[in-house]
């Protein structure tokens, strides 16, 4: 038998046999590995707490994104809606029979509404042609506005040649503005015009060029003015419509509306015996009733003319003839037409009991939208055509939400004449900040988690 060359087992060489004592004990590569061993599970540990951090930063910017998405959204929700008008009185109206329209003997003549400014009534209303003294009512209206009644206004001796109607008034001499306003008004004088003009603008020129700057504004794009009287003068020229403008915009002036309607009014007059009287030219006041104005007029160019005002039954109407014989009777022939065929509808925007508007989501929130009354003037035979304004009103809109934002609209009449309201937000809603909505986004999560286990673990 062959040999057998004994070989010794091999053993790693790092590894030690443990003496028989030693049993248990941690030998010397034991004691090498232990530090290893705990920097691996501390490395681990600190490996699985950045993952942590990140998924849930990553599941945050992931609930922010998606809480921004649906917070801005892209339509909102509306819901129908329609508001029945009601009479003077608070009534119902219904339809009734109505009267031809009148035949006026005038150049040119409007009937108008003072406050909702619908034209009821109109011949020739819009030709060109001079107005004489009814342009002291946009001179009233501008002294009004730009001046305090008790300013004292010095007379200077521009204002004394103007000549034709006058207010008596001496150069030198000094009166309040509302004295000179009746001057204005009642006498029709062209001096107290003249120098009202002056203490507000720095002279008549300028004065002028406010007349028609105002006249722009209010919409009287029709009207040029060349003086603050009304004499005949080339470039001097308005239209009735434009006229009935001015004055629906001068009687919301209480100053104005008050002077209009005044039958007599003394100004002191120093050196002579007795004050000056203004007597109002305007016979309406006491021949019609409820008249309470506006202003006559009277040149060769431009015949006689006559703005008159009267209230009645809930409305306040204004007519305008121009060059006209026969203004008087013709002006309470408008008046009539439109008392007698006609009634103003109010729609009570203003005190409509609307839901709470909901704004976005994550979290939602909540404001208000209110609307204006709305006035209208129909002729009593078409009442069933505008008694009621449909439309829709938004029960939800995203962030942001400014104040006076549409959030509504109603329309209202038939056809060609509709005209359209809409419904605005009261107040402002801003988005809410980014973390705010992602934490409204969780909770809102959490919830629907829970009702999902609630669902699927009953009597959990």
């Amino acid at each position: 038998m062959d040999d057998i060359p004994f070989t010794r087992p091999s053993r790693p060489r790092d590894r030690a046999i443990p003496a028989p004592g030693d049993r248990g004990r941690p030998g010397p590569t034991s004691e090498r590995r232990a530090p290893y061993q705990r920097r691996s599970r501390g490395k681990a540990r600190s490996t699985t707490s950045r993952r942590l951090i990140i998924l849930i930063l990553v599941t945050l910017l992931f609930s922010c994104l998606v809480a921004s998405w649906l917070s801005k959204g892209k339509d909102a929700r509306t819901v129908h809606l329609s508001v029945l008008a009601v009479g003077p009185r608070g009534e119902i109206p219904e339809n009734s029979p109505v009267e031809r329209e009148p035949d006026v003997a005038a150049r040119a003549a409007v009937l108008m509404d003072s406050q909702t400014e619908e034209v009821l009534y109109r011949k020739n209303d819009r030709e060109h042609l001079p107005m004489a003294s009814t342009t002291k009512i946009m001179t009233a209206l501008l002294v009004i506005e730009n001046c305090s009644l008790d300013e004292m206004v010095l007379i200077g001796e521009e204002a004394t040649r103007v000549g034709e109607s006058s207010g008596w008034l001496t150069p030198g001499e000094t009166l309040t503005v509302e004295q000179l306003l009746h001057a204005l008004l009642l006498q029709s004088g062209n001096d107290a015009a003249t120098a009202l003009a002056v203490h507000v603008g720095g002279s008549v020129e300028a004065f002028v060029d406010m007349m028609n700057r105002k006249a722009e504004e209010i919409g009287a794009l029709d009207t040029h003015f060349a003086n603050p009287h009304g004499l005949d003068q080339e470039g001097h020229y308005t239209t009735a419509y434009d006229l009935a403008l001015i004055a629906a915009r001068a009687m919301r002036l209480d100053t104005f509306r008050r002077i209009v309607s005044t039958s007599k009014y003394e100004v002191p007059w120093p050196g002579h015996p007795s004050p000056r009287v203004y007597y109002n030219k305007n016979k309406l006041l006491k021949s019609y009733p409820n008249a309470n104005g506006i202003k006559t007029g009277y040149t060769l160019g431009a015949g006689k003319c006559l703005v008159a005002s009267a209230s009645h039954g809930g409305m306040e109407l204004i007519s305008v003839v121009l060059n006209s014989d026969d203004y008087w009777n013709q002006s309470a022939k408008l008046l009539d037409y439109g008392f007698n065929n006609f009634v103003r509808l109010r729609f009570p925007l203003g005190s409509l009991s609307l839901p709470p508007l909901k704004v976005g989501n994550f979290p939602t929130k909540e404001t208000t939208a209110r609307g204006t009354d709305i006035l209208v003037t129909v002729r009593r035979d078409r009442v069933n055509e505008y008694i009621v304004a449909r439309g829709y009103y938004k029960s939800w809109v995203p962030y942001p939400v400014r104040k006076g934002d549409e959030v509504g609209r109603l329309e209202i009449g038939p056809g060609e004449e509709e005209r359209e309201v809409t419904l605005a937000t009261e107040e402002e809603v801003l988005p809410p900040g980014f973390f705010r909505r992602s934490w409204s986004f969780a909770v809102k999560g959490l919830g629907m988690a829970w009702k999902a286990i609630r669902y699927l673990v009953p009597g959990i």
